[in-house]
């Protein structure tokens, strides 16, 4: 009999069960991913499980604690993300894009749940990159921050958005940017963050935004804003987008991450921008470099 956490839904189970069932258990293969209502609802927790295809054998209370990658492939680029849940549900968009269009791009889940930048006592970004990035610096990175440092840095004496704050995790951000362009990558995505239905956390990813984007213009960086697709006129949080005159529900209870479609709508708008960068150039044999 397999055991799964009773807190998986109903759908997820069924996946993985199946995957189990194989013998090898690809829990996230794009037969698998297909079967995934749009409507569906994946907390933080789970979605390390989708974002990424191949899972050892482990017994059922290690599962939670468990990180499985796609097996790289060396004719094929890797499109790596790192950052919070958020990153890792738009890995698990991203994946199931390339794989619709049949793009030989390895999706790769470095996501950490309820991290940021504010608390490296709880994960410490800056060492994790120092000595975890991709050995291949034609891959690239795929960035999101921000929903998890609307609170005071810890062993600073500064007011959330203050001044010094403020100067203190710009630092950060670029000392982030600062690594991964010391270690030679010109494939560099930083997503920036979509609307939150918390008026306050959204009042701060508001802020932290404009961080981002000084940044990354200073250092030459892609920013992909998510803002505007995803919030309304003034770039208010919604639910829903419009396409063809109707509403379609892309986001989540919880106001802060997305649904499977919303997932689905973030990882078409990556591989679109990803296209028009010189780390995408259709060859014989995989993707290579222009």
């Amino acid at each position: 009999m397999i055991l799964l956490p009773q807190r998986f839904s109903a759908t997820i189970k069924s996946l993985l069960v199946t995957a189990m069932l194989a013998g090898c258990a690809p829990v996230a293969n794009e037969a698998m991913l297909r079967q995934l209502p749009p409507e569906e609802e994946i907390p933080a927790w789970q979605l390390a499980y989708l974002s990424n295809p191949r899972l050892p054998m482990k017994k059922p209370s290690e599962f939670e604690d468990f990180s499985y990658q796609d097996v790289p492939m060396k004719q094929n680029r890797q499109v790596v993300f790192l950052g919070d849940s958020l990153a890792q549900g738009y890995a698990l968009g991203f994946k199931i894009a390339v794989r619709k269009q049949e793009i030989p791009l390895i999706t790769i889940d470095e996501g950490k749940q309820s991290s940021g930048l504010v608390r490296h006592d709880f994960f410490d970004w800056p060492s994790y990159l120092g000595n975890n990035l991709p050995k291949n610096q034609d891959d690239c990175l795929v960035f999101h921050f921000g929903a998890n440092d609307d609170k005071p840095i810890p062993g600073l004496s500064a007011r959330l958005r203050s001044p010094d704050w403020s100067r203190t995790y710009e630092k950060r951000v670029r000392d982030i940017i600062q690594i991964v362009q010391e270690k030679g990558f010109y494939c560099v995505l930083w997503l920036g963050p979509a609307p939150d239905k918390d008026a306050d956390r959204d009042q701060h990813l508001r802020f932290v935004e404009k961080i981002y984007q000084r940044v990354m213009r200073d250092h030459g960086v892609d920013y992909l804003p998510l803002r505007g697709r995803y919030g309304d006129q003034e770039g208010n949080f919604q639910y829903d987008i419009i396409e063809n005159n109707i509403p379609i529900r892309i986001r989540s209870k919880d106001g802060s991450h997305f649904n499977i479609r919303g997932y689905k709508d973030v990882g078409d708008v990556i591989l679109k921008r990803l296209k028009q960068k010189s780390f995408y150039v259709q060859r014989a044999g995989g993707l290579m470099r222009g």
